[in-house]
């Protein structure tokens, strides 16, 4: 989980707020799937806030509060190198969540067993 948290760190997020734990946890699910069978959005929100026990309405909402801090104080040109492309908008959190799972695929960090 380490290098999730770096690389939200290196976004510009607090690892201190919540939504970074939900994100890492989001992450490392996808990745412990293929692609081609990542769940949706609402299913992924489900799952992350059954580990944390809360509601999946409060897991998008803390998801949403860092994506929001990212991007208007945080590394956006990182978060461009991320994406692969210059976003116009702030991405959804979802789009945030799978972008972020697919990165981790391509650069070889693999989800810890």
């Amino acid at each position: 989980m380490h290098s999730y948290y770096d690389l939200l760190i290196s976004l510009g997020a607090h690892i201190t707020n919540k939504g970074c734990r939900y994100i890492a946890e989001a992450v490392l699910l996808l990745q412990k799937k293929d692609p081609s069978s990542w769940p949706t959005a609402g299913q992924l929100y489900q799952q992350v806030a059954h580990k944390f026990q809360v509601s999946p309405c409060s897991v998008s909402r803390a998801v949403s509060r860092v994506i929001i801090h990212i991007w208007s104080l945080g590394n956006r040109q990182k978060l461009q190198e991320i994406i692969g492309c210059v976003f116009p908008e702030k991405p959804t959190p979802a789009n945030f969540i799978f972008m972020l799972a697919n990165y981790m695929n391509s650069i070889g960090i693999l989800p810890p067993c």
